[in-house]
């Protein structure tokens, strides 16, 4: 009987050891996910994925050029973690990959103010406060969202600036966000009155040389600004990012997670308008690689931080959105300023083997 016992270990100790493992360092119990382009188990497998904890095991990896070899790691307290050719072999191996803490962005907050500071001083001050809380609460939202879904990046308050000595110029401010919201005013006239009281260039290319640092993601909070204006990213005429945006006090607390999310580099999931292929009207949510027609099931549910709903609870990504987010070059994070991973461009809506569906989530 011993004998059995003393086999059934044996067998039972060689079966554990087969395979090879993925060891992430530092992450203890923070969920961790490794996505793998190679031949795994005898198939050339793009973008698959397995989950913690670590070391996690990964089946039997061989690398092949003919699979685009890439090891891409994700674990909640931790920055995107990429290797390029993972060097697994032929025999078990034990890949270690070192997982550094998150990517902070750096954030100031610009409160421009209308005559409800007025009064006296007592009374600014307890408005100033009340400010500062719900801004600073919008920011810990957004921290936690991208934490929670392994994006690797955190965000770093450098505190208020207030605006608040000309009322008239507060409620302009307000017209005017509430007119780029809706199309009508464009986006330069919105940044040359910027330019009016904070001094900063016209030119949305170089703007933030000045009082501006264009190395700080800069958020120009608005009180006037009409209950239609949730916030929106000051882009570029060419659709690229900056790390500019306008938010009006007191909006839900998912916008200023998701107008983040278009600074750096993050579209939109859904969208209404005619199917690319088919050419057939709806709306449509962005799937793996194509456009899929929204029959009230998406791959990202509708809590994905990017649905373009303002009537949605927002607080999620993909590990495809945190990939794009770390590492595409358009990325607010991918200024030279804030170290981060290799510079991609990842595309949302076109298939790309070296980038993760926009879609891929382990959950």
């Amino acid at each position: 009987m011993r004998q059995f016992l003393v086999c059934v270990c044996v067998v039972f100790a060689a079966a554990q050891s087969f395979g090879d493992t993925v060891d992430l360092t530092g992450v203890g119990s923070n969920d961790p996910v490794v996505l793998i382009d190679a031949e795994i188990n005898g198939v050339c497998e793009n973008d698959m994925w397995f989950r913690g904890p670590s070391p996690i095991d990964v089946g039997n990896v061989t690398i092949s050029a003919t699979c685009s070899p890439e090891l891409i790691a994700f674990s909640k307290s931790n920055a995107v973690a990429v290797q390029l050719a993972p060097a697994f072999t032929a025999t078990v191996d034990n890949l270690t990959v070192n997982m550094s803490s998150r990517v902070s962005v750096p954030v100031q907050f610009w409160i421009i103010t209308s005559p409800q500071l007025a009064g006296t001083e007592a009374a600014a001050e307890a408005a100033r406060d009340h400010m500062r809380d719900l801004v600073d609460g919008y920011l810990e939202d957004a921290d936690r969202a991208y934490d929670e879904s392994r994006a690797g990046i955190t965000f770093e308050n450098l505190g208020h600036i207030f605006i608040d000595d000309d009322a008239a110029w507060s409620q302009d401010m307000g017209a005017r966000a509430d007119g780029v919201f809706q199309g009508t005013t464009p986006v330069e006239e919105y940044v040359k009155a910027l330019k009016a009281k904070i001094n900063a260039p016209t030119s949305l290319s170089t703007l933030g040389t000045n009082s501006i640092d264009p190395d700080v993601l800069n958020v120009f909070v608005l009180e006037a600004a009409s209950p239609q204006t949730r916030g929106f990213h000051i882009s570029r005429s060419d659709g690229s990012p900056t790390g500019y945006i306008s938010l009006r006090l007191r909006t839900d607390v998912a916008t200023l997670a998701h107008e983040i999310g278009h600074a750096l580099s993050l579209a939109h999931i859904n969208f209404i308008g005619a199917d690319a292929i088919t050419r057939v009207a709806g709306e449509y949510c962005v799937a793996y690689g194509e456009y899929s027609y929204l029959d009230g099931v998406c791959d990202y549910l509708e809590k994905n931080l990017m649905w373009a709903g303002q009537d949605i609870a927002r607080e999620t990504l993909t590990e495809g959105q945190g990939m794009r987010a770390s590492l595409n070059s358009q990325s607010f994070v991918s200024r030279p300023s804030i170290p981060s991973g290799p510079p991609r461009d990842c595309p949302d809506r076109n298939f790309h083997r070296t980038c993760p569906y926009v879609a891929i989530d382990e959950d």
